[in-house]
């Protein structure tokens, strides 16, 4: 599915949806963050989520997810149609999305073991992973997390680098808090972690780049892990 689907920057309407998110399709398609169902697309293209085919319900935004050791698992389908929807992301019928993981080519990399970055990313959802993934440099490492996606195995290969920043960037809300306490319940000690939230309440990143506010100044960092003894 992942390999017959195109670049977004050829797709008027997804293209349209990342823009009005303050995402640009050529960066996205470049650094293939995303990509998308054609409506004239192959059988192959036609995996059936929930509530139907991904092109009927408007899910046409396909965004890869690995698992811990940087293999390809599954795909999320994210919806760019008109109006809201209950279920903004959605997996394959049958293709089980926990354990599975959005990555940037640097974080793949990093879950291979190939590289030891000084700073690792981790953001809640599509389009916060989109937004950081397009803003930062190539070579940071950003995983989006949704609630049953981390996977502890990580650690089993990752660990072994002493001084590694762990950023999380979860919303500031119980889903988000949710997602990161599954990362931090397994954090070893000598990961330094920062939790990283918007100052205003009820803001994400997506949110923050769209306002022109992404920056260091309307974002609050704190260790969490001092935070729950404190």
């Amino acid at each position: 599915m992942w390999r017959l689907a195109r670049t977004v920057d050829a797709d008027p309407e997804v293209s349209a949806w990342l823009h009005a998110r303050g995402l640009d399709p050529v960066v996205v398609a470049g650094r293939d963050l995303a990509r998308v169902l054609v409506e004239d697309g192959p059988p192959e293209l036609r995996w059936r989520g929930t509530w139907g085919t991904w092109r009927s319900s408007g899910h046409r935004l396909v965004l890869p997810a690995v698992d811990s050791m940087g293999v390809l698992a599954t795909v999320r389908g994210r919806y760019v149609g008109p109006g809201e929807v209950a279920a903004k992301e959605v997996s394959p019928r049958g293709s089980a999305s926990a354990r599975a993981m959005l990555a940037t080519a640097s974080a793949i990399a990093w879950l291979k073991g190939q590289t030891r970055p000084e700073c690792v990313w981790v953001v809640e959802g599509g389009p916060d992973f989109l937004t950081l993934a397009s803003r930062l440099p190539p070579e940071t490492p950003i995983l989006g997390l949704w609630a049953g996606a981390w996977d502890p195995a990580i650690w089993t290969r990752c660990a072994l680098q002493p001084g590694l920043h762990l950023a999380i960037a979860t919303h500031a809300d119980s889903g988000g808090d949710l997602i990161a306490g599954e990362v931090l319940r397994t954090v070893p000690p000598w990961v330094v972690v920062g939790r990283v939230e918007a100052s205003e309440p009820g803001l994400d990143l997506a949110d923050l780049a769209l306002a022109g506010a992404l920056d260091p100044e309307h974002l609050h960092v704190y260790d969490p892990r001092r935070r729950a003894h404190e």
